[in-house]
């Protein structure tokens, strides 16, 4: 479940007891960039399995390569959306995101350098599981 209302969340997490899979709000999100900012990711207790939310939040970047590496620590997956050309998605690829969300109107024709980066990205060493999401319009 995904929301980025922190009330939204809350109600869906408590009516299914905790069972069900969920990512951050926007709050959540926020809360768990500042502590690892601060070097305290290991203080949170994420109610959640992923971080998911857009690169800057009121033109603050958050999802940087330190986010992602206090998201791996603590066993939390990163989604980044709305992604929506090719260098972002290479670039965030490479920091070690694992989902990209774009929009159904940009869905990347990747040229061959692109192609071989990413296919580096996701073969090398620390190999991600990146999902690709084309969102639909109704």
């Amino acid at each position: 479940m995904v929301s980025e209302s922190m009330p939204t969340i809350r109600r869906f997490r408590e009516a299914c007891g905790g069972r069900g899979a969920t990512a951050s709000s926007s709050v959540e999100l926020i809360s768990f960039y500042l502590l690892s900012r601060l070097g305290l990711s290991g203080l949170s207790r994420p109610r959640y399995q992923a971080l998911q939310g857009p690169e800057t939040y009121h033109g603050l970047r958050i999802v940087t390569p330190g986010l992602i590496r206090a998201a791996h620590e603590r066993g939390l997956r990163v989604d980044v959306w709305t992604i929506d050309t090719e260098a972002d998605m290479c670039r965030l690829l490479g920091y070690g995101v694992d989902g990209i969300m774009t929009g159904p109107t940009s869905w990347p024709s990747f040229s061959s350098e692109a192609e071989e980066q990413r296919t580096n990205i996701l073969s090398g060493p620390h190999r991600a599981s990146v999902e690709w999401h084309a969102l639909l319009s109704a």
